[in-house]
């Protein structure tokens, strides 16, 4: 835990929402790059956090829901093939009826790799296709977030909490390692870089205590942002506050943005 001075906590959009540097990749990612650990970072398909480990002789593939309940399932040497530069995961449980076929390529830049594709989904008594959603990982596991952090995302919107529950909020928060915290007159905040998420808790003397409110980029669509509150008492105060958030979140976001594609404009004029 580390203890900082931060300023309006929706300014930290510039930090957080665009925090993926303008540059070109070092290269596409082919062959025996794919082996190794991948995470998701955006995904349609649930559940959303998945994690595959790959390896010449198979591997294993863990499905993480929102309350933190893991699902794990091993991958045989013939559930994975490398097509130059396509990862290919094809994994079906005949038991339960379904299959998953993961088409995955992408790029590295020093020790950063990203993928990116299509999972196609497969149901019904001759396993027929029936959809297919974007989803896209990078390496390591480190960019997911913890559960405390993922469960206060995973309903967004407001939410009525039992009491007590938000003294319980600050408590976790406080203990997970890797968070920043400042504190002004009637907020103390929590800021988590590797997963680009926020989140404040009201003090004593703040209109909505106790209560709770924060935001992330979206994990089904990282141009958009999720928010989400949690209230204990005054839903009408709780409400305008956090409408007002949000207003003043989308305000600096659209802001950051503008200022970014004049950026690349700039840097797009100077080649």
């Amino acid at each position: 835990m580390r203890t900082t001075a931060f300023p309006s906590i929706t300014s930290l959009f510039a930090l957080l929402f665009f925090a993926v540097s303008w540059a070109h990749a070092d290269g596409t990612i082919k062959g025996a790059d794919f082996y190794g650990t991948w995470a998701t970072t955006s995904s349609i398909a649930t559940p959303k956090r998945q994690v595959f480990n790959i390896s010449p002789k198979g591997g294993s593939w863990i499905r993480i829901d929102d309350q933190g309940n893991e699902d794990t399932v091993t991958l045989n040497e013939s559930d994975i093939s490398i097509d130059d530069d396509l990862l290919i995961v094809d994994y079906t449980d005949q038991k339960a009826g379904w299959r998953a076929k993961y088409v995955l390529g992408g790029w590295s830049r020093g020790q950063y790799k990203a993928i990116f594709g299509t999972v196609f989904m497969y149901g019904g008594n001759e396993l027929d296709l029936f959809n297919g959603l974007p989803i896209s990982f990078r390496n390591g596991t480190e960019h997911l977030p913890p559960q405390e952090v993922w469960a206060f995302f995973s309903n967004p919107g407001i939410i009525k909490s039992e009491p007590g529950s938000i003294a319980s909020l600050t408590q976790a928060l406080e203990a997970l390692a890797g968070v920043e915290i400042s504190e002004t007159e009637t907020t103390k905040d929590f800021l988590f870089r590797k997963f680009r998420a926020v989140i404040s808790i009201s003090k004593e003397g703040h209109q909505a205590h106790p209560s709770a409110i924060g935001f992330w980029p979206s994990r089904g669509n990282p141009t958009e942002i999720d928010f989400a509150g949690k209230f204990e008492n005054d839903q009408a105060a709780f409400s305008n506050y956090y409408t007002e958030f949000q207003e003043e979140a989308n305000r600096i976001k659209d802001e950051s943005a503008q200022q970014l594609i004049e950026q690349v404009e700039r840097l797009s004029s100077d080649k």
